[in-house]
């Protein structure tokens, strides 16, 4: 038996950081089923709505983040390629290299305190007065849940980018397992409190885990994030203007074209067709957009491994280890959005209630075709990046326009006309454009 699973751990390619990261990932698949089930019951169906619609403004902090985040996971996993950790758990070897880990952790310092208060008070103020249009709740149902979900989403802006360093420099499955224990003590709260009724009011609790938790860690298992903070400045440090800024303003431009073209569609159908639809849209979107996370786990978890392959001219070896990557990462996707094809099929054979806060069977199927190409742009997206380098810039920009003007128009037809019109552009347009420029990266 033990031969057997470690066979089986190889040929899917398991070890400690994908596990974890693909574990903490399923958590996600396994409070999401939680919430699918358990909303229709905890929630009305214009509540419903306004929780989509609240992660989904959540969701602006990415322009504030500006890309920052994937960017540093590359740049550390560039300069550790070159250090050492010591028994005591800090980093040792050249200088030079210790010396421009010290002044990108102060940069971050400076860049998302400033950018967290920002965040919160903009898209506090944008949040409500777009919630008090809509008179299908009562102030007092969403406006306190509101304020301290952004309040907390800010706190945890701040810390995101410590958390980057720290899986740039190797730790990858530890900050997945931190965020999966987190989640756990997030996700139980919250569904306590939604089943005795407090509707919006237990949405902040995930935030709230998550901000306390990762404050804690970062101070007890994760001591030289501070050392490079604290430490004396002086000899050659990172030029941001000159380093980071070229790699930041494209990945900056992709993640913000992301928002328009993952993140709008919640907003539009609330503003468009009301609270009831942007929740169906907002469930089914959700669901897919859970796989997709999770199937690349393989991928993102080994990121920083591929960064520092490159760092060292050891391409064969990084496209060799992308290359089973990616076949495991797709072929999990593709059995994912058949699996979730078929369980909605099943719900509406049995004649289950919960297939009502869904939209019908076109919508899903189109949101699957662009699940899955969604998929693949993403994976080929971590090879090219960790070049230090952000191709899909303008790829991302015209999908963005596009889902933009489309998703707006089809808005007025129904549901189905605007997944539809998502599908066809992430099939179409999104993943011959990345596989045009890939093929730059793959040759040797």
């Amino acid at each position: 038996m033990k031969d057997w699973l470690s066979g089986l751990k190889q040929r899917v390619g398991l070890d400690f950081h994908i596990f974890l990261t693909l574990a903490s990932r399923l958590w996600t698949v396994v409070a999401g089923a939680v919430m699918i089930i358990g909303l229709p019951h905890w929630l009305s169906g214009e509540e419903q709505g306004f929780y989509f619609t609240f992660y989904s403004l959540i969701g602006l902090q990415v322009f504030f983040e500006m890309g920052l985040n994937y960017v540093v996971v590359q740049f550390v996993g560039h300069e550790v390629a070159h250090l050492q950790f010591n028994d005591q758990g800090s980093l040792s070897g050249p200088a030079k290299n210790l010396q421009r880990l010290g002044s990108l952790v102060r940069l971050l310092h400076r860049w998302y305190l400033g950018m967290a208060i920002a965040f919160g008070i903009l898209v506090a103020i944008a949040g409500a007065w777009f919630f008090a249009r809509s008179h299908e709740l009562p102030v007092s149902a969403w406006l306190g849940p509101w304020l301290m979900l952004v309040g907390l989403a800010a706190v945890n802006l701040y810390v995101s980018p410590f958390l980057s360093v720290v899986e740039g420099a190797g730790f990858v499955g530890q900050v997945a397992r931190l965020r999966l224990l987190m989640s756990i003590l997030g996700y139980l709260p919250l569904w306590a409190l939604m089943s005795a009724g407090a509707g919006l009011w237990a949405v902040p609790c995930a935030q709230l885990s998550l901000a306390l938790g990762c404050f804690l860690w970062l101070r007890l298992r994760a001591r030289f994030v501070l050392d490079l903070r604290s430490a004396e400045s002086g000899g050659e440090g990172i030029r941001w203007r000159d380093e980071i800024f070229p790699f930041q303003w494209r990945i900056a431009l992709s993640w913000i074209s992301g928002y328009f073209i993952f993140q709008l569609f919640n907003p539009i159908l609330f503003a468009r067709r009301g609270a009831l639809e942007a929740g169906r849209a907002g469930l089914a979107l959700t669901i897919f957009m859970t796989l997709l996370t999770v199937s690349m786990s393989w991928v993102n978890a080994k990121a920083p491994v591929i960064a520092g392959l490159l760092a060292r001219q050891e391409k064969l070896e990084a496209q060799s280890l992308f290359r089973g990557l990616l076949l495991r990462s797709a072929l999990f996707n593709l059995l994912g959005c058949a699996g979730v094809l078929a369980g909605v099929w099943g719900l509406h054979w049995f004649g289950l209630g919960l297939a009502e806060r869904l939209p019908d069977y076109t919508a899903l199927f189109c949101i699957a075709v662009a699940t899955i190409s969604n998929h693949l742009v993403s994976a080929l997206a971590v090879f090219m990046r960790a070049h230090k380098e952000e191709p899909l810039v303008y790829s991302s920009m015209g999908m963005a326009v596009l889902s933009i003007s489309g998703v707006f128009l089809a808005a007025g037809y129904g549901t189905d006309i605007v997944m539809a019109t998502y599908a066809i552009l992430a099939l179409c347009v999104g993943l011959p454009w990345a596989l045009f420029i890939f093929r730059r990266y793959w040759a040797v």
